[in-house]
């Protein structure tokens, strides 16, 4: 991402380049104009001053290097007075105008006396070059002025982006625990809206953990009884001899519920210690919720590409708004309410999307009970 400083300095040298630019040009051509303006009223105020002298003779000499060339007829149109060589004696209109003699361009005034006529011209390259000159000196302030106006403009832009700058300073500096807002004093307009936002997620945050802190305390709380019941359960075990009985499913056995297996040779890529929690959360479940004299049946099979392991009981089985929720950590709702922990179904979940598989509660097919199915991709 492109840095906020670099592109407010691009953009803002950028345009005081370009407006630099476009008023060099307009300070540059109006100082011309000035200056052949000036040229002008100058050719004026010559030959008005000549206007009225009396020349005698056939001309003179002069320099060619001379600023000005005069030259003056009777009005019969003989040449009285030429200045310079350099000008072919060519009679302008009256007034200024340009004209081209003598190999050049040349700016002319001309003004007409009772009994002669008087003309001085200037070369119009003299003209330009001095023309430039004096628009190059008007301009040298401002080019001057260029640079010192960048400088300030970076100086201008820190300053502004320094808030941020100390913004981000004051966050990095946080630890992970340090969820209290940040001060507002002395902010900047355009940057409390940010404060303001960053404010509003460190509450969220800190509300977050709040939750979470709460949520670790009532599963402490939640999983003393369930943990105290397993060691029971241990304990009774341990007591029973080595032989069939300690096999059984003990639960079943006592309330006299028929469990059964139907099952194929199928192969599943798995943790098979994973899988035993998750099929035994599930058989624990069905056997819970059955009641006594029921069955709950396991059965494994293929469907296509897919394996299919099912448990199926003769119970309850769980309202249809009820099977999404189930699935969320101590969650005991309806006939659950008071009995088992609210994780085996979580658990049961979790397991199978390491695995890349699916969980499905629905009703038993075919009569009263229930049916939950594990879907499996065939490894």
């Amino acid at each position: 991402m492109s840095s906020i400083r670099r592109t407010l300095l691009v953009w803002l040298l950028a345009t005081v380049a370009v407006a630099g630019a476009l008023v060099a040009v307009g300070v540059y051509r109006t100082a011309y104009d000035e200056a052949a303006e000036l040229f002008d009223y100058q050719l004026q105020q010559m030959g008005i001053a000549l206007r009225d002298r009396i020349f005698e003779g056939g001309g003179g000499g002069g320099s060619d290097g001379e600023d000005f060339v005069i030259q003056v007829w009777r009005a019969d149109g003989a040449v009285v007075f030429v200045s310079s060589a350099r000008l072919v004696p060519v009679r302008a209109p009256v007034g200024l105008s340009t004209v081209t003699a003598d190999g050049g361009d040349w700016r002319v005034y001309r003004i007409d006396a009772q009994n002669q006529i008087v003309q001085v011209a200037q070369p119009m390259s003299l003209r330009r070059d001095r023309a430039a000159k004096a628009a190059l000196r008007v301009l040298v302030p401002l080019l001057i002025a260029l640079p010192l106006l960048a400088a300030l403009i970076w100086f201008v832009v820190g300053r502004g982006l320094a808030p941020l700058t100390g913004l981000a300073r004051s966050v990095a500096v946080r630890g992970p625990r340090a969820l209290d807002p940040l001060p507002e004093a002395r902010v900047p307009d355009e940057v409390r809206p940010l404060v303001a936002s960053l404010n509003d997620l460190l509450a969220r945050l800190g509300r977050a953990l709040d939750r979470e802190r709460a949520f670790i305390g009532d599963a402490a709380h939640e999983l003393r009884t369930p943990l105290a019941a397993v060691a029971l359960q241990l304990q009774l075990l341990e007591r029973v001899p080595e032989g069939p009985e300690r096999e059984q499913a003990p639960q079943a056995q006592t309330r006299g519920i028929d469990l059964g297996l139907e099952a194929s040779a199928v192969e599943v890529e798995g943790d098979a210690e994973s899988l035993r929690v998750a099929l035994g959360n599930l058989v624990d479940n069905a056997i819970r919720y059955t009641p006594p004299g029921g069955k709950v049946d396991v059965r494994v099979c293929t469907e296509g590409e897919e394996v299919i392991a099912e448990v199926l009981d003769t119970g309850p089985g769980i309202p249809p708004e009820e099977r999404e929720r189930v699935f969320d950590r101590f969650y005991r709702g309806g006939a659950a309410a008071g009995s088992g922990s609210g994780l085996g179904l979580a658990i049961v979940r979790e397991i199978a999307r390491r695995h890349g598989a699916t969980v499905e509660l629905r009703d038993r097919d075919g009569g009263q009970g229930f049916c939950a199915r594990v879907r499996f991709r065939r490894g």
